[in-house]
């Protein structure tokens, strides 16, 4: 075509993504693209009491140089003391600001990450991109956000919006969008992110390196516990948009996806990548693409299929695009805050009423009434009452239809089992686990002819193991490896309980509630039983009755059984409700049990994890409803789902139980669920060395430590089998199935 070719620039630390990238432009973009590298930076080196990583002989040092930031300046800032995530983050910010001075400098089109891959017209679009926005201060030709941002971005990308501030129009084109602010619940919010494809101008690099300089505290700041680094691609757009009243666009149809996982991971946000895919297949799917319009290495392309299975294009409500009088993108309140203040204690109210004057409970009460993910909710009930609320979660099994079970012969077709596991310190043992499924086969022996799904959770590598946060160390790492291992061999085994038996193991590191979130795309019964590793039963209870109450009730979505934690719920209840300076109003008749097919239940206020049965429609559409976000990463679904409720209740009185419809089984005051202590529960082998030391010792410290470990396991594991050389469990010695 006689035009020069394309310059890109690209930040990599080598290896296989650059040789990918590499591979893909030579075979499909020969003479409309060259490419250029800079280096990354390792940020692991940038924290640590030497932290090299500033040193002028090393990368973060000649990045800073590059671009012209005071490196000792930030090394005694506190960025030696941000954590190994976060020093990624401020290796991969340092990184490319060195590339935008060398772009500048050198003149590349545009800036791009080693995680990109080219649309199958990226050469046209490209061209078409940077035609329009040569003279803008920030050009992105790939974003990321959130999928109902991302509706709404695209609704107006395709000129779905009637009423388009006139600068946002002025700043338009056939390939480019001028890109607005955007607020939620009026404050400023980033609508995009991500920094895999973008073009900035000189005033904005300058002014950002000043800024930078004169600041150390708008990248990396000081918190009460540790030292936190914000993205650079959270810096730039507020820059070009706030401080400098820049032009910023967004191309129409993003040119450049971030690659799916699977070959390559990412090195930063590991735990990101399936939801990174599920916003890139959304994406594609929103401009009439798929992923067959993507070029990709042939391992990658082989790997589309099953991500696709496990993660499907999600469902998003139909969201208008609306702007304000200053011309900023309304975003809804759908997302709920995670990061929750620390109430602080009511003191009296010391100064006299007036006019205008609140109590501390009044203040209380209004401060719950803008609560945006209350609104979301109240907003989700409606659309309910109209019959129009689509379900936004992803599922891979077609449920059965809801059937009342007649006899014990149909529950296999009515209810699954999932069981959650994560490591603990018995591992490789999985006597933890057998001993839940010892219980279950003594107490609930209708259970062993329906299908269960074991979960097992992913983990981080970290020297240290923390098993609540789901970090182990490598010795750990291996220990848990084995222990999956045997799992699948007892559900290939296919004996007693385990005949019907699935184990699916996650990649990465998802918590409780993400992890059930994942299990459920195979479920195709009606209702679901969600146990725990270390949940055992304690006592039998009438499992036939609780599934025949939720299936002909609509206002019984979830039934919990008795724990010590529940024996006194009705006062509970009271007391959960009422803290606060609050005042629910509970009726008599919640105090005492309803009969539901011959079961008493109970209302309970909160969601409780512990053993459950819950409608899977229920989990699915609403529990991880993606537009209501009550269900984070990493947590368990009580945390936050759970506190939704309690201030859903708090703000629009008991009635609304009926929506949320969360019981409790209250048939006996005994516990029909015991906890067993799983980061203390050990192997026979493990409590034997562990007595040998108090045998050795000649008192002191560790002997105590020893002789009291010895007495919790006795106290924890009174079900685990002596002779542990087995490993077989009574299920397992129950004839064969006819």
């Amino acid at each position: 075509s006689g035009k020069k070719p394309l310059r890109i620039l690209v930040v990599s630390m080598g290896g296989t993504r650059r040789e990918v990238l590499e591979q893909v432009v030579a075979s499909e973009f020969k003479d409309e693209i060259v490419l250029g590298f800079t280096p990354g930076v390792d940020g692991v080196q940038l924290r640590g009491k030497k932290a090299r990583g500033w040193d002028p002989d090393n990368q973060g040092g000649q990045a800073c140089l590059k671009a012209g930031i005071n490196a000792e300046k930030y090394r005694n800032s506190g960025a030696r003391k941000v954590r190994e995530t976060d020093s990624r983050v401020l290796g991969t910010a340092l990184a490319h600001l060195q590339a935008m001075a060398v772009a500048l400098e050198e003149g590349y089109d545009l800036i791009v990450e080693d995680n990109i891959r080219f649309c199958k017209d990226a050469a046209k679009m490209l061209r078409g991109v940077l035609e329009e926005g040569r003279d803008d201060d920030l050009v992105y030709f790939g974003h990321m956000s959130y999928e109902d941002t991302m509706c709404m971005i695209h609704k107006i990308a395709s000129k779905g919006v009637a009423d388009l501030p006139s600068h946002l129009k002025a700043q338009s084109g056939t390939y480019t969008i001028g890109m607005p602010r955007a607020i939620r619940n009026g404050k400023l919010v980033d609508l995009v992110w991500g920094m895999y494809g973008y073009r900035v101008s000189r005033r904005a690099f300058e002014t950002m390196v000043k800024i930078l300089n004169d600041d150390p505290g708008k990248l990396i700041w000081r918190k009460r516990r540790g030292v936190d680094v914000r993205p650079l691609d959270r810096i730039l757009p507020r820059l070009v948009l706030d401080h400098l009243k820049g032009t910023c666009r967004l191309s129409r149809v993003p040119v450049l996806i971030r690659m799916p996982p699977g070959y390559l991971a990412s090195k930063i946000h590991v735990n990101y990548d399936a939801r990174y895919f599920e916003a890139s297949t959304l994406q594609l799917h929103l401009t009439k693409r798929t992923w067959e319009d993507v070029h990709l290495v042939p391992e990658e392309r082989e790997a589309i299929p099953s991500l696709l299975e496990k993660h499907p294009i999600p469902i998003m409500p139909d969201i208008e695009a609306k702007f304000d009088e200053n011309g900023c993108l309304i975003i809804p309140n759908g997302k709920t805050d995670t990061k929750k203040k620390k109430a602080k204690k009511n003191k009296p109210n010391r100064t006299k009423k007036g006019k205008g004057s609140e109590t501390p409970s009044e203040k209380k009460l209004s401060r719950s009434s803008q609560n945006p993910s209350l609104q979301a909710i109240n907003e989700y009930i409606s659309r309910m009452k109209d019959a129009k609320s689509p379900s936004h979660a992803t599922q891979s099994t077609e449920l059965k239809p809801m059937k009342i079970p007649e006899q014990a012969e149909d529950l296999p077709a009515c209810i699954s089992v999932i069981i959650t596991t994560s490591p603990v310190p018995s591992c490789p043992s999985t006597g933890l686990l057998e001993t839940v499924l010892e219980s279950t086969v003594k107490y609930v022996p209708d259970l062993v002819d329906v299908n269960i799904i074991v979960v097992c959770d992913g983990v981080r590598i970290q020297e240290k193991n923390n098993f609540r946060r789901g970090t182990v160390n490598e010795e750990m790492k291996a220990a848990y490896v084995e222990y999956k291992k045997r799992l699948r061999a007892l559900s290939d085994s296919g004996k007693g309980i385990w005949k019907k038996s699935t184990v699916v193991e996650l990649e990465s590191r998802h918590g409780f509630g993400f992890a059930v979130r994942e299990a459920l795309r195979l479920v195709s019964t009606p209702l679901v039983l969600v146990l725990q590793h270390d949940r055992t039963f304690m006592r039998s209870f009438d499992l036939l009755g609780t599934c025949r109450a939720l299936a002909s009730s609509p206002t019984i979505n979830y039934v919990t059984l008795q724990t010590k934690s529940t024996l006194n719920n009705t006062k509970r209840m009271a007391s959960i409700l009422n803290r606060s300076g609050f005042s629910v109003k509970i009726p008599k008749e919640a105090y005492e049990p309803r009969t539901v097919e011959g079961v008493p239940l109970t209302p309970i206020v909160s969601w409780v994890d512990s053993t459950h049965i819950c409608k899977t429609s229920w989990y699915r559409d609403f529990v991880f409803n993606r537009f209501l976000k009550l269900v984070v990463r990493g947590g368990f679904i009580e945390d936050q789902f759970g506190q939704a409720q309690i201030a859903h209740i708090r703000e629009c009185g008991f009635g609304v139980h009926e929506f949320w419809g969360t019981w409790l089984l209250d048939d006996k005051q005994e516990r029909c669920v015991g906890h067993v202590h799983g980061r203390r529960a050990v192997t026979k082998e493990q409590k034997e060395a562990m007595i040998e030391v108090t045998k050795n010792s000649r008192g002191g410290t560790e002997a105590r430590w020893a002789a009291a470990i010895a007495v919790s396991v006795k106290n924890t594991m009174q079900e685990q089998r002596d002779d542990e050389e087995a490993t077989i469990t009574r299920a397992q010695k129950l004839p064969p199935p006819s």
